[in-house]
């Protein structure tokens, strides 16, 4: 009554990688494990560079200076206007808290003048 169902290939196992041969600390060294450290320092130098001046062409560097020049004179201002807008939100916070405090308050007022108009329309209505 129920078909056997296939069931699906078994995957082929890739064969293994080639494990990188392990750094060493010198061309005359005969695969001596590295310090975690200089394993680092060693890989550094073998990538190409992000923050070396000599990989950036001198316009790029002149235009990279211009920009942090700029930035360093900027700070101050930026500074400011942090903190321009931070007391800005702080006195908007305040004025919405204080307009919930006057709008109850409020609701208050015209609860008690309701039940005072009720009160004298009953008074009027018994005479």
């Amino acid at each position: 009554r129920h078909a056997a169902l296939l069931s699906p290939p078994l995957p082929v196992p890739s064969p293994p990688l080639p494990l990188p041969s392990p750094l060493t600390t010198s061309s005359t060294d005969t695969g001596a494990p590295l310090s975690y450290r200089a394993a680092g320092i060693r890989m550094r130098a073998l990538l190409p560079s992000t923050s070396r001046m000599t990989d950036i062409p001198k316009d790029d560097r002149a235009l990279l200076r211009a920009r942090v020049n700029t930035l360093f004179r900027d700070r101050p201002d930026h500074r400011r206007t942090a903190m321009l807008l931070h007391r800005e939100a702080m006195y908007a916070r305040e004025a919405w808290i204080g307009s919930e405090d006057r709008s109850a308050a409020i609701a208050a007022h015209v609860m008690t003048l309701e039940a005072q108009v009720a009160a004298f329309i009953a008074q009027t209505s018994s005479l």
